[in-house]
């Protein structure tokens, strides 16, 4: 607007930057909400879709790290593999 030669006052101005900033957070909102399934190679060698449900940006502080805790929460990865799960994911190989 200023490089248009717009003249603003100070009322218009503040009203201008909360619209911008409103703006900036509703399309911010508007991104989280859109990306709501994942796709991945399951461990059938199946594509797999994981429906996230209602995304906001107050879930994670980005969207990688949400859908990293997301898989943790279902168990599809896990941070440390535990020595017991190991025995019995290898218990139902041999079988």
């Amino acid at each position: 607007m200023k490089a248009e030669g717009l003249k603003l006052d100070d009322a218009q101005e503040k009203q201008l930057t909360e619209n911008i900033k409103k703006a900036k957070r509703d399309l911010r909102e508007s991104v989280w909400r859109a990306y709501n399934k994942v796709m991945f190679l399951g461990r059938d060698n199946a594509i797999r879709t994981i429906d996230l449900g209602l995304v906001t940006s107050s879930a994670a502080e980005n969207m990688c790290r949400f859908v990293l805790n997301h898989l943790r929460q279902i168990d599809e990865i896990v941070k440390d593999v535990s020595p017991r799960s190991l025995i019995k994911k290898l218990a139902t190989c041999f079988q």
